[in-house]
This record gives C-alpha cells, sequence and structure tokens, in this order.
C-alpha cells in the first residue's frame, strides 16, 4: 500500500539500473561508442558515449567526488582504446561507473553538482 500524507514514511524510491549492451568502432572517427540501457522503473532509454565523455564528466564532477575516489571511470589507455580487448573490459567498467554516479548524486538529491 502506498504511504499516506502525513504518515511520515517516505515513498519507495525508484532503482535506477544501468546495462552495458553493446559497443562499436565509429567508422568516421575510428573511436569506441558505448552503448548503455537505463532502465528507472517507468520506463528504459539507450545512450551512446565515447569513453572521452565519461572523463570530461569526471572533471567536471572533480570536488564533488573527492571524499569518493572509488568514483572514477576504468583508466585511459593510450594505445589500443579501440580494440576489441579494450572495449570488453570497459563496458562493464562504464556500467558500474555510471551505477555508481547515480548511487552517489541520486536524481532527488537535494545538492546535485553544479556544471
Amino acid at each position: 500500500a502506498a504511504a499516506s500524507a502525513g504518515s511520515g514514511q517516505e515513498p519507495a524510491a525508484r532503482r535506477m539500473t544501468v546495462e552495458a549492451v553493446r559497443a562499436y568502432v565509429d567508422p568516421n572517427g575510428g573511436h569506441a561508442v558505448y552503448v548503455f540501457r537505463c532502465d528507472d522503473g517507468s520506463g528504459d532509454w539507450e545512450i551512446r558515449r565515447r569513453y572521452s565523455d565519461f572523463t570530461q564528466l569526471q572533471t567536471r564532477l572533480g570536488k564533488h567526488l573527492e571524499a569518493h575516489p572509488t568514483v572514477a571511470p576504468p583508466p585511459k589507455v593510450y594505445f589500443g582504446s579501440a580494440s576489441t580487448g579494450t572495449i570488453e573490459l570497459r563496458k562493464p567498467a562504464l556500467a558500474h561507473y555510471l551505477t555508481s554516479l547515480i548511487n552517489h548524486f541520486p536524481p532527488d538529491s537535494s545538492h546535485p553538482p553544479t556544471p
């Protein structure tokens, strides 16, 4: 049963899930593109991002994550970043990174990071 107004009970928070569904090498740029399925319980959608998008996000979040050094994308690879082996290792690591960020900055957070 749903919590009634004034009952002191908070409604159950939706649980966001992120799953790495595939990755491919962009034929125009030669870089890897990672595809994730996100689901918040009310629907799901896909996002496509390059590894550099994650490192830029990490830089922008900087001081907000200082107390949580385990919330980080996988390390940069200087050679072979578009290789099958690197891509397959990064897919679950990037999904874990996104999930960690969601848990650290929930959608209803009263102090979301500023851009």
